[in-house]
């Protein structure tokens, strides 16, 4: 029997330095298959003794090779995901931040590429609705 477990986990917007793009990361099969989803953003589980902006940094660092400052990332609210792919009860630490395009990326062994998407033309199957990234875009403006 599959056993439903709780978890801590952050995700990381990370918008162009306009505001109208974002860096989306391409999912590699296994992840593809396991979430439904071919796109998704910067982000994964806290390990215990982590904070939730110790691993934004970490998670930016193994995933496209940036390492941001505690000042580059903004806390912009918590989700609670009660039932989260009908296993995990999930809360994750959504963060934001911008980057220059002309940032040099370095993928993470779980992912196949980027891209920077103009907000108005995301792609389809992301692990976020596309109102998570509007929603996500106005409070870091806001703040």
């Amino acid at each position: 029997m599959d056993e439903k477990r709780f978890g801590l986990g952050t995700v990381l917007y990370v918008f162009s330095q306009d505001f109208s793009r974002i860096l989306l990361l391409k999912l590699n099969e296994t992840k593809r298959i396991k979430f439904g989803a071919d796109w998704g953003n910067v982000g994964g589980k806290i390990d215990l003794g982590e904070t939730s902006l110790e691993n934004c940094i970490r998670e930016s660092r193994e995933e496209i090779g940036v390492r941001f400052e505690p000042r580059d990332l903004r806390l912009l609210y918590v989700k609670e995901i009660p039932n989260f792919f009908n296993k995990v009860h999930a809360v994750q630490f959504v963060y934001g931040t911008a980057l220059n395009e002309q940032t040099p990326i370095t993928l993470g062994r779980e992912l196949e590429s980027y891209l920077w998407f103009d907000l108005s033309n995301l792609p389809e199957r992301t692990l976020d609705t596309k109102e998570d990234f509007y929603n996500v875009r106005k409070l870091f403006m806001e703040k």
